[in-house]
């Protein structure tokens, strides 16, 4: 089913790689039936809706592992994506059951009193946009990517237009499809449209929201949308940026954090072919350690890299999304080396594989240049510097406007502390390293918050104040409370 469209319910054959016709058509069914079935359940309805699409998914995954074998991703890389989007899900419902309301709105804390003899109060709360978002996925998002963006929005009761990457387009077919098939979320909830459409913009209207996950170059063009500067239409990016990871002084060679940051940063690296916007692409060690951190890392990739195919269970490193990548890819690394980078391993396609394999690459530089926070080489590359101080691996990693999500790995209390401080204006979210721990913490993409909290799910709302007199927010407040007492 990769060439169907889900739009009002109904699967549609897209006889052409364009799907214009069926944009107004989504947009309009989404605001008429979507809008209204969501508005009739509650958080914890929602909740308990996921929880149930949770369980339905985990018993149905073959499907979702075969075709995500037919884009690239190993069988390892496949459980922690689809293992990952069921936990979220879970995550979730069980967050929207625990702090939210029984109720399809939230209070943002008590009323404020706007006068100073306290006659005039404001209370402020969470309310449905009333809108329609429409997410612009790139082809590194996949089932787990898509599930943090996805539930919560659902969770807050707006209805999701899914417009994926062709090259991934498989499989969010497929995950659309069961979802459909489970006959869980209500009618106008979730569609997809699978297909080239460059007029989406003319059928937006105020209160709703463009969620695009890609480029930086293709984020700079959306956000010039002359919907999107009026402020009619918001826009979210999650947009590539070169992450950063810096060691500290405590964690010296031979140690189990050292250790540890070349396990999580090799992770990182192979996941996907390194293909995962949140992905670590330079790291930060201190300079006496810089040749031994590049012999460590250089070897663990050694001992474990399997470079084949995806379906083997052998294989560790599959391929990148395809030829066009890899040439970009190649082209990246090239620009790194121009500019003082050192391929220590890989650097090349492997010769005796084809199709397009990249083989896990380390570059060392002996002095960071500007091009080192520039470049994003989105596939299994990675580049290691040096610093000699606490406030040239503070300005270092917040070079070209920090990132996306920084990796602190250091177990001196002070070193974090200062640098946390240094760090934090100019990263969304900062992780610390544990020492005894070679995996990654999951990383999910949020506007400077975990998307695995219930702020991912307040994030899709609108705040509102109701201003009036103290007897009127309590009546309006009893009124409310008895109203969720009768359902």
């Amino acid at each position: 089913m990769s060439g169907y469209s889900y739009v009002a319910s109904d699967w549609i054959a897209t006889a052409s790689e364009s799907v214009e016709s069926l944009v107004p058509k989504a947009l309009k069914y989404a605001r008429q039936i979507g809008t209204s079935s969501l508005g009739r359940s509650t958080f914890h309805d929602r909740a308990r809706m996921v929880l149930r699409m949770a369980d339905y998914l985990s018993q149905r995954s073959d499907s979702l592992y075969h075709l995500s074998a037919q884009v690239g991703a190993t069988r390892r890389d496949a459980a922690s994506d689809i293992d990952g989007a069921l936990a979220l899900m879970v995550g979730l419902a069980r967050v929207a059951l625990k702090e939210l309301p029984d109720a399809s709105e939230v209070l943002d804390g008590p009323p404020e009193h706007l006068t100073p003899d306290e006659d005039l109060a404001a209370q402020h709360l969470y309310v449905s946009p009333g809108g329609v978002a429409v997410m612009l996925n790139a082809f590194s998002l996949l089932l787990r990517g898509s599930a943090a963006r996805l539930v919560p929005a659902f969770l807050a009761g707006v209805p999701m237009i899914i417009k994926p990457a062709p090259q991934t387009a498989p499989v969010a077919v497929e995950l659309t499809r069961l979802i459909a098939q489970s006959r869980v979320m209500p009618k106008g909830a979730l569609q997809l449209l699978n297909g080239r459409t460059e007029t989406f913009w003319d059928y937006l209207r105020g209160g709703d929201r463009v969620y695009f996950t890609g480029s930086s170059r293709t984020a700079l063009k959306l956000a010039r949308q002359p919907k999107v500067v009026s402020g009619r239409v918001e826009l979210s990016v999650a947009a590539e940026s070169v992450n950063a990871a810096i060691l500290g002084p405590d964690w010296g060679p031979g140690s189990p954090g050292f250790r540890a940051l070349i396990g999580c940063v090799a992770t990182e690296m192979t996941t996907r072919a390194g293909q995962t916007c949140t992905a670590i692409r330079r790291v930060l060690v201190p300079r006496e350690s810089l040749n031994a951190f590049v012999d460590g890392l250089c070897q663990y990739l050694d001992e474990t890299v399997v470079l084949g195919d995806p379906a083997d269970p052998a294989t560790t490193v599959g391929p990148l999304i395809d030829h066009a990548q890899l040439r970009h890819l190649n082209r990246q690394v090239k620009e790194l080396v121009a500019f003082g980078g050192r391929v220590v391993r890989g650097g090349a396609k492997p010769r005796r594989l084809t199709g397009p394999y990249f083989e896990p690459t380390v570059l060392a530089f002996a002095q960071p240049s500007p091009v080192f926070s520039d470049v994003e080489p989105f596939g299994p590359v990675v580049s290691v510097g040096s610093y000699t101080s606490r406030a040239e691996a503070i300005r270092l990693a917040n070079d070209d406007a920090g990132s996306t999500v920084i990796t602190l790995a250091s177990g001196d209390l002070a070193f974090r502390r200062e640098v946390i401080a240094g760090l934090a204006s100019w990263h969304r979210r900062i992780r610390l390293l544990d020492e005894f721990s070679q995996e990654p913490m999951p990383a999910q993409r949020g506007e400077g918050h975990e998307l695995a909290g219930v702020r991912s799910i307040l994030s899709w709302m609108r705040r509102v104040a109701i201003e009036g007199s103290e007897s009127q927010l309590a009546q309006l407040a009893a009124y409310d409370k008895a109203v969720r007492v009768s359902r």
